[in-house]
């Protein structure tokens, strides 16, 4: 293995500095706009539903300091990224992994990724049909016969894995803007509903106040710190979005990726505050289900919600992909008939799983405390420390958020694990 740098302007490669160009590709067809839109709706979605949760367990101001502590930890995790690829010519997370560990490093990234984006997948069925369920029971509450299909949970996964399948036989990103676009307005009508009930109701939780950190709400703190961790996991996109963006400079990327992070917490925060605000310390981990399934905004909004689910599965569906031909077929050309029956096993592998969890919560702070930590976090500090020889005073984020990272994901299987 090729031995790292002496300083952080001399790369692994012979590419570019960090203030220069590193193309990946010759024609390169991501804009400023798509390659934000669709790092924003890769983190944005199923988390959103459980912030007011979290809110509950840590009040409204440690919910926001925490929230945005996270956008810059995270944003910052993707810098890391960006910064590694252009100092060593690597084009993608895996590839990274082994320039800078070998063997090792490439499939310890590749097997988080892989168990990563899965569990995405299940997540974003689980969320599909809790969301669609009270939606039918609603429109079909006189037609016994159709809703009693409709609310079949396999029934509804099976409708969302063929609505979705042709999207994720894409093969770039760039393509999915437009699905992106519609989903990132979809996910600002479920804020809008919440402001517009919390006017409604003129009246806050009174619960809504900070808390006083006490063992208890310590404990509550650890049980929201992984969850809002992950609402911030988009780490695994940067790359590939990194290869397509036109005049690829770190400092156009990184305008991107603080961006995302900024429109996160702002999004985040309005969210997780008036779902507080709405229902206090009775906020579920999703806040849609406290809302009586008559109410027709809600409804309105469980079904563009669901909509936006199924449009991010092939975000996570196309990275998930590429990823396993890399380990099954490396150097190789992936034909069109192998990438259908990937999908085939993935999308209905995670259907299954998604009818048989049920429950956000839980999956969200599993998920969070292991594989999101290393993707987000972990691997992106110890790729950093690997690829320039830094000054000790210069290597103590990166060491920090290692340490930070280790300690998000022993709390979120510790307190997944007590629960059950």
């Amino acid at each position: 293995m090729v031995p790292p740098p002496k300083s952080e302007t001399k790369p692994l490669l012979s590419v570019n500095s960090i203030d220069g160009e590193t193309p990946y590709q010759e024609v390169r067809l991501g804009t400023w706009y798509s390659t934000f839109i669709n790092l924003f709706l890769t983190a944005a979605g199923t988390g959103i539903l459980s912030l007011p949760f979290t809110f509950a367990q840590t009040g409204i101001v440690t919910g926001n300091v925490m929230l945005f502590f996270m956008a810059i930890i995270s944003a910052y995790s993707m810098d890391l990224l960006v910064r590694c690829s252009i100092l060593t010519g690597c084009t993608s997370y895996e590839e990274l992994g082994r320039r800078c560990y070998g063997k090792a490093g490439e499939y310890a990234i590749k097997i988080n990724l892989l168990f990563l984006l899965f569990g995405a997948c299940v997540l974003f069925m689980i969320v599909f049909v809790g969301l669609l369920v009270p939606f039918f029971e609603f429109l079909f509450k006189d037609h016994h016969r159709a809703l009693e299909v409709l609310t079949n949970h396999y029934y509804l996964t099976a409708i969302g894995v063929l609505a979705v399948f042709p999207l994720t036989m894409l093969k770039s990103l760039h393509g999915l803007r437009f699905t992106s676009t519609a989903g990132v307005f979809c996910l600002l009508y479920v804020m809008v509903i919440l402001v517009v009930k919390l006017i409604e109701t003129r009246h806050m939780a009174p619960s809504v106040v900070p808390v006083v950190m006490d063992a208890k709400n310590l404990w509550k703190l650890c049980v929201a710190l992984p969850i809002q961790g992950i609402a911030y996991c988009a780490q695994f996109s940067v790359l590939p979005l990194y290869g397509e963006i036109e005049r690829p400079t770190h400092g156009r990327m990184n305008s991107v990726i603080y961006s995302f992070g900024f429109a996160c917490f702002v999004l985040y925060a309005v969210v997780g505050c008036v779902g507080y605000a709405l229902f206090g310390a009775s906020a579920l981990g999703n806040i849609l289900e406290n809302f009586p399934d008559q109410d027709v905004l809600v409804n309105v909004g469980r079904c563009l919600l669901a909509a936006t689910i199924l449009l991010k599965l092939p975000l996570c569906s196309l990275p998930f992909r590429e990823t396993l031909n890399g380990m099954l077929f490396p150097q190789k050309t992936v034909a069109t008939w192998i990438i259908f029956i990937e999908n085939v096993i993935l999308l209905v592998v995670a259907a299954v799983l998604a009818v048989t969890l049920k429950n956000l919560n839980t999956a969200l702070g599993i998920l969070g405390g292991t594989t999101g930590v290393c993707i987000s976090f972990i691997f992106p500090a110890a790729l950093y420390l690997r690829c320039a020889e830094l000054s000790i005073l210069r290597k103590i984020p990166s060491i920090l958020m290692i340490i930070f990272g280790i300690a998000v994901g022993v709390l979120g299987i510790v307190t997944q694990f007590v629960k059950l």
